[in-house]
């Protein structure tokens, strides 16, 4: 089983790596890159992961790893991933896709702010497995620290353009705010409502998104 594994960030990410280089499934190759400095955060991130999957064969591995710089992660992380056979790992701070999957969804990170909640969507839009790994990393910093209020505007409007309907978005920025220990989430609402004031257009994935929330939400008030 050949791993690659790429890790972005823009500070020290030993700890990461050491982490990646101490797992039961062993890495074949690690790439830690610096990110780019840009204002905006998701810009530089998306840069340096697309220029390192450019100088690589993905043909040659058979899952590939992108991960921030301030992760760490458990020993048999890889291992307990691969035996569940999913598709694809996400959303989140470190995202694992089988190799094929990754290639049906572009072989490349679209440069926008959600960029891992997109193409989480965008695989379950085309029936690929999906399951999240969140809770079995551990972070070095809180969710969205280093973040500021502008990037929480920025995150509400791209949940619009992503298609999350009202009452999702209001759940998930309080379960956010408690769950990370983040008031700043609380933030995210009001950039919703103002790219829904504006018709701000939307993502290709939005009708899927839309659709299935609104299942979840109809089956759970049916209860």
């Amino acid at each position: 089983m050949r791993v690659l594994s790429i890790v972005f960030s823009n500070e020290d990410y030993e700890r990461t790596v050491a982490s990646l280089r101490n797992q039961t499934v062993p890495n074949d190759e690690i790439i830690a890159s610096k990110t780019y400095p840009d204002k905006e955060h998701h810009v530089r991130v998306m840069r340096a992961v697309n220029d390192v999957l450019a100088t690589v064969n993905l043909d040659n591995y058979d899952y590939i790893l992108i991960t921030a710089g301030d992760v760490v992660f458990p020993r048999d992380f890889l291992e307990r991933c691969i035996k569940t056979n999913a598709d694809v790992f996400g959303p989140g701070d470190a995202l694992l896709f089988k190799r094929d999957a990754f290639k049906k969804l572009g072989d490349k990170f679209p440069n926008i702010p959600t960029t891992d909640t997109y193409i989480t969507f965008l695989a379950m839009e085309k029936g690929l497995k999906v399951k999240s790994a969140n809770r079995m990393i551990h972070r070095l910093r809180r969710v969205g620290e280093l973040r500021s209020p502008i990037a929480y505007l920025e995150y509400g409007k791209q949940a619009y353009r992503l298609g999350y309907e009202p009452i999702h978005m209001l759940f998930t920025s309080l379960n956010a705010s408690v769950e990370f220990r983040n008031p700043k989430f609380l933030i995210e609402p009001f950039g919703y409502a103002n790219a829904l004031l504006r018709k701000t257009e939307k993502l290709d994935v939005a009708k899927f998104v839309f659709r299935k929330q609104l299942g979840r939400f109809s089956r759970f008030i049916s209860r």
